[in-house]
């Protein structure tokens, strides 16, 4: 597979590629970051290199620095409990923020090199749907492949802007680069503020968005007059179930809608339906992505398929989720539901199990059940109902909580019982 930046630098060097914190940045200044950061690492016979990077221009640029040097990046999120990350890849973090320094000056050097399409270009993680977190190989066909298909979807053009405010240790996030990256767009990085955002949505003249239902939701309730221009091609929605709420809304102000299925194993969205109101909203697969059910369970046959977990046996495109879903005669499936103690919470997929084990891990803690209840405003909320060995306020058990897990594993309530 050919180096796409390289490619992009070629053909129209100046062209603006990311906006990030007010500075604008084209693909030849881009290649020159790339080409100028030094990523020497101790071990240089090391495969996988671990990386924990918060600033946003940094980890897009370690990725590839790393891809080039025929490294795979391991891609860890900024979560308190990252060491059950690193447990699960035994590779220690080897880069960080302070570790690396944006050069944009000019570069001679090009470093153009042919991937392996069938290589690991990337290692991300899950939420944790079945207790530890687990580390998806995500190959180079796989990043293009999905791009490919989204393509299909949403139908890039040259002067597309999409504004990427998801999370890049997300393979939501990371593939909105990878997209602009291989169809020649521009990518606006900016952190999530729902205040004014559709007047930012309009003075920027943004075409595509995605986000998960609770991010809606809070732009609706930060914004009293709901406007965007006819540029606005699609936000796309996903990661977690879609509250009555959140249909109203999209149908009241005619958002175009497009609501997506998919995971880290697939590479994000293979499947989803642009909201019509009058017509069923069932899933439909993207281009060559076959759904079958296995015992009920959805199993996604498709070229964005993992290469595998990480030291695990190779799946051959082949994946079975833990949704429980029904497939219609016209080749449309809904979810029913997930699978055991797996749910879909605040746009991420987890495992109630290793919430409850961690909570029960406390001291104060002498049990804990967890309950996934519906919520008309946010489509479903986590409840922790627990039985204390000291009389502590459930404020307490929260904040320590709070200090030890990710936001979206985080329970909305704690119920003493």
């Amino acid at each position: 597979m050919i180096d796409y930046l390289n490619k992009r630098v070629k053909i129209n060097p100046e062209k603006i590629f990311i906006e990030y914190k007010n500075q604008s940045i084209s693909f030849n200044q881009f290649n020159n970051i790339i080409n100028n950061l030094n990523l020497t690492s101790k071990n240089s016979q090391a495969k996988y290199i671990g990386l924990q990077v918060k600033n946003k221009l940094k980890l897009i640029s370690a990725i590839i620095a790393l891809n080039r040097q025929n490294k795979i990046p391991i891609i860890y999120p900024n979560y308190p409990n990252v060491e059950d990350y690193i447990s699960t890849t035994k590779v220690k973090i080897t880069f960080t923020d302070k570790n690396i320094t944006l050069n944009t000056q000019d570069n001679v050097n090009n470093n153009y090199i042919n991937y392996n399409s069938h290589s690991t270009q990337i290692v991300i993680f899950t939420s944790g749907t079945t207790g530890q977190p687990k580390a998806c190989e995500l190959t180079y066909d796989n990043v293009y492949k999905s791009s490919i298909k989204w393509n299909k979807v949403l139908k890039f053009n040259h002067n597309d802007i999409y504004l990427n405010h998801m999370p890049l240790t997300h393979v939501s996030g990371l593939c909105i680069f990878f997209r602009a990256l291989h169809h020649n767009f521009k990518m606006i990085l900016e952190d999530f503020e729902p205040t004014n955002y559709f007047n930012y949505i309009m003075k920027n003249n943004i075409t595509l968005i995605s986000m998960v239902p609770s991010m809606l939701q809070k732009i609706i309730n930060c914004n009293s007059k709901i406007h965007y221009t006819d540029n606005l091609k699609a936000i796309i929605l996903g990661g977690s179930k879609m509250s009555t709420n959140i249909f109203n809304i999209i149908k009241q102000h005619k958002i175009p809608a497009y609501i997506s299925y998919g995971m880290s194993e697939t590479t994000s969205g293979i499947a989803g339906f642009w909201y019509n109101q009058d017509s069923p909203n069932h899933y439909k697969s993207h281009e060559g992505v076959n759904i079958t059910l296995y015992q009920s369970q959805i199993m996604i046959n498709s070229d964005t398929v993992m290469k595998r977990y990480l030291y695990d046996q190779t799946l051959n495109n082949k994946f079975i989720s833990h949704d429980i879903g029904r497939i219609y005669s016209n080749k449309t499936f809904i979810i029913k539901k997930r699978k055991n103690s797996v749910s879909n919470y605040g746009g991420e997929s987890l495992s109630l199990d290793y919430i409850n084990k961690h909570i029960e891990s406390y001291d104060i803690v002498s049990q804990c059940k967890l309950k996934i209840v519906k919520d008309n405003l946010w489509g479903e909320v986590l409840h922790a109902y627990v039985k204390l060995n000291k009389n502590i306020d459930s404020e307490l058990l929260l904040k320590k909580i709070k200090k030890n897990l990710p936001k979206h594993m985080i329970p909305k309530k704690i119920i003493k019982q």
